[in-house]
């Protein structure tokens, strides 16, 4: 009787193994130490402030919020002005020095760009949490700001930095900047309340009178123009109305003044206006102070009744888009 071959068939299983762990009621699992420094915005905007007219600031309302961690060290808070102030256009700096005699108590580390400890705690399990308005820094700036500050965009950094109380750092360094617009600006007024303009005929069928010279004063840190303009179509009296366009003014040059005369002759006034003079930016930390002598005249024909008549007229400065050059 013949043997059968035998055949042996390996067969390969894979299994797969889950293992499920079990904590029982009473295993707590291990917390590990964490830390964390959030500053939020990135950006302190502290408005656009003016100078010359600070009626012209406008306030930009807004915090900023410190948020610490530090579940295992006690921690320390250090900020630090890493620069002056500088316009972005060119980097011209307001001066440090100002501040020392505006704000007394402001601590030394801030003026000289070293950290400053702002904040120091225990460790906790939970964020702490700051909010800081502001406002305080807004109206110190507005204090801070003088007429004669050159406008544009002004900008700084802050650094905050979070250390254990050997001064130790717990995490990387946040920075933010803090910048404000400084306005261009200019005022003007008239240095009398009263215009007179006496019109006489001298056996003549129209009559002509004028005004003695009235000083415009106009101060701004920009470049500028003035204007002068008629509030009414007709001047009135007691006797009846006379036409705008029978005043009418002009402006005494002066050769040797840091502003130009536009309205030499004289010109008709129109509720449109008229070019009187205009000047350009001064250079910085200085101010134009400019004083315009205006003239005016009366052109009457002698059919109109005599007696007394009046108007109002307005002067105004205007500044070109963009302010200055600088």
């Amino acid at each position: 009787m013949g043997l059968s071959p035998l055949t042996v068939h390996v067969v390969s299983w894979h299994v797969s193994i889950v293992i499920f762990l079990v904590v029982s009621a009473g295993a707590c699992p291990v917390a590990l130490a964490a830390v964390g420094l959030q500053v939020t915005p990135p950006i302190v905007i502290g408005g656009r402030f003016s100078a010359i007219d600070p009626e012209e600031s406008e306030i930009t309302v807004g915090s900023t919020e410190l948020r610490i961690l530090s579940t295992e060290e006690d921690w320390r808070l250090y900020v630090t002005v890493l620069e002056p102030l500088r316009r972005v256009s060119d980097g011209l700096e307001l001066p440090v020095q100002r501040f020392h005699a505006l704000f007394p108590d402001l601590p030394n580390e801030l003026l000289n760009f070293q950290p400053h400890k702002l904040l120091e705690k225990a460790a906790a399990p939970i964020w702490y949490v700051k909010e800081q308005d502001w406002q305080t820094f807004q109206e110190a700036l507005q204090d801070y700001l003088e007429e004669t500050d050159p406008p544009g965009t002004y900008r700084t950094y802050l650094r905050f930095e979070l250390t254990n109380t050997q001064d130790v750092p717990l995490t990387e360094p946040v920075e933010i900047s803090v910048e404000f617009d400084l306005l261009h600006g200019a005022t003007v007024e008239f240095l009398t309340s009263e215009i007179v303009v006496e019109v006489g005929y001298e056996d003549s069928d129209q009559g002509h009178g004028e005004s003695y010279l009235i000083p415009v004063l106009v101060r701004a840190n920009t470049s500028w123009e003035l204007r002068l303009r008629g509030t009414e179509d007709y001047i009135n009296g007691e006797s009846g109305q006379i036409p705008l366009e029978m005043l009418s003014a002009r402006v005494e040059p002066d050769p040797e003044a840091e502003w130009q005369a536009l309205l030499i002759g004289f010109e008709p006034l129109s509720l449109i206006g008229l070019a009187v003079a205009s000047g350009t930016e001064p250079l910085p930390f200085t101010i134009t102070e400019a004083t315009i002598p205006l003239q005016f005249a009366g052109d009457v024909p002698s059919t109109i009744h005599s007696g007394s008549y009046e108007t109002d007229v307005e002067v105004n400065v205007q500044i070109p888009e963009g302010g200055g050059a600088r």
